[in-house]
């Protein structure tokens, strides 16, 4: 859904997102005009309170469990994590953001309304780990290390390895029960880390634990490319070799400009 005016939610922000069923509000930018006082959680926590039907929430708020809330010089970060019958729900957030004087500008929700969740499952952690391992190899090549590509005389192309060249990570992979919001339900998952040195790679993989379909996928390794880049010295004592240069003080032998 597009944005739209917070028409006369003139206590709320100026611009808001509503989820596709259009009951509750999803993204909010703007400038509140009800400041918060208090530390980041209790500041969240109120403005939450304040919105409760607005953004969907549970009253109470005992299903956000709070991840972060840090309070910097312009302003205040707020995170929470969704967790449902002590699970989390894995892309459940609510994230607030505060200017200096404790105004909203910004809000991410994610939070889904517990009703109706899925709450069975049907697909065991051992059928959900092999499948992950499966989807792992498919997509994490194998590039040859230099005594690989030696006895395959030079051969440097990346290749798709089998499970049994597989070389994982002591423990993994790991399998955590969560879950997870799909067409506004939750469902249950599991969520699967793999760490391996061949093929290396370290992804984590969301999948539902009845449908066994991926949900979702996090590559944590990136993999190079050719590239070019130029390394100079901003600093003008270095890069005109004069020791005498200064900028402090009142008097100034160069330009700060420089």
């Amino acid at each position: 859904c597009g944005w739209t005016s917070g028409g006369s939610n003139k206590d709320f922000l100026e611009t808001v997102r509503l989820s596709d069923d259009q009951k509750r509000v999803t993204s909010a930018v703007g400038k509140g005009k009800k400041a918060y006082g208090g530390t980041p959680s209790q500041m969240a926590s109120q403005f939450l309170n304040d919105n409760i039907e607005r953004l969907g929430l549970t009253t109470g708020l005992g299903d956000l469990r709070l991840l972060n809330g840090k309070a910097r010089l312009f302003g205040t970060n707020v995170e929470f994590q969704q967790v449902f019958n002590g699970l989390a729900v894995e892309n459940g957030r609510v994230k607030i953001n505060f200017d200096k004087n404790g105004h909203v500008v910004q809000m991410v929700n994610s939070y889904t309304p517990p009703a109706g969740a899925l709450d069975q499952i049907s697909v065991s952690k051992e059928r959900a780990a092999d499948i992950v391992i499966n989807e792992f190899l498919r997509t994490t090549p194998h590039f040859p290390s230099k005594a690989e590509q030696q006895q395959q005389q030079g051969d440097v192309s990346k290749k798709i390895i089998n499970k049994d060249a597989l070389q994982l990570k002591k423990g993994d992979p790991q399998v955590e029960d969560v879950f997870f919001s799909r067409k506004e339900r939750l469902h249950r998952a599991y969520r699967i880390s793999i760490t391996a040195d061949k093929p290396f790679g370290s992804k984590q993989f969301v999948i539902d634990a009845n449908s066994a379909e991926i949900v979702q996928t996090k590559n944590f390794v990136h993999n190079w490319v050719d590239g070019q880049g130029q390394v100079f010295i901003p600093n003008p004592v270095n890069s005109l070799n004069n020791p005498a240069l200064f900028t402090s003080g009142a008097a100034r032998s160069i330009s700060t400009n420089n």
